[in-house]
């Protein structure tokens, strides 16, 4: 909407545009103790964290799902981690986004159980064009799948799973983590445990 006035390159238009995000930053000044002796010494460090929501396909849980002809994926965000140690800088970059299949959720009941939309033949198209724009923006990627991998979501983590072997693309990296498996009974720590694993191998 506000092309037209950035593209008129004057002080005068900048009044009237506002850089909005639909999102959350918090940046904080961190404090962690070294050395082991009597005297504590510490080192100070910033920690940023930025979570940017796509404005392609956002919605609320339950009506908005899947991806869309252009390989726009619903509630997309896109998180950076940010730390900075005198002058060094490092930056993690996370997305998460609904799995890039046609697929629903219909119905107001809870959990409503998901729905395939299209064939495979179409989804392929979408899903690689999803993909074809993250590795264009990222480089390679790791894909980490959290669907359930029995029950109602088995039909959406299968359908995902045949996609990315289908397109088989060497700059991806997949792998598969039930987390309402693993993390059963509010244990969250399971997933720490599970990372660390993952990232021996």
């Amino acid at each position: 909407m506000l092309q037209d006035i950035i593209n008129l390159k004057t002080d005068k238009a900048t009044w009237w545009i506002l850089p909005v995000i639909q999102g959350y930053v918090q940046i904080e000044k961190c404090k962690v103790e070294m050395g082991i002796d009597e005297q504590p010494h510490y080192e100070i460090f910033n920690l940023a964290i930025i979570s940017r929501r796509s404005r392609f396909r956002a919605g609320t849980r339950y009506k908005r799902r899947g991806v869309d002809d252009e390989g726009k994926c619903a509630n997309y965000v896109e998180t950076e981690q940010l730390v900075w140690y005198h002058d060094h800088q490092v930056s993690f970059v996370q997305v998460r986004g609904s799995v890039p299949v046609y697929w629903s959720q219909p119905g107001y009941k809870y959990k409503p159980p998901p729905h395939i939309d299209r064939d495979e033949a179409e989804t392929q198209l979408a899903f690689e064009k999803h993909f074809t724009e993250e590795l264009s923006l990222y480089g390679p990627v790791c894909i980490v799948n959290l669907v359930e991998q029995t029950g109602k979501e088995k039909i959406i983590w299968e359908a995902y799973s045949n996609h990315v072997l289908n397109y088989n693309n060497p700059d991806i990296t997949y792998t598969t983590f039930d987390f309402h498996e693993y993390c059963r009974g509010m244990h969250f720590e399971m997933y720490l445990f599970w990372s660390v694993n993952w990232l021996q191998y």
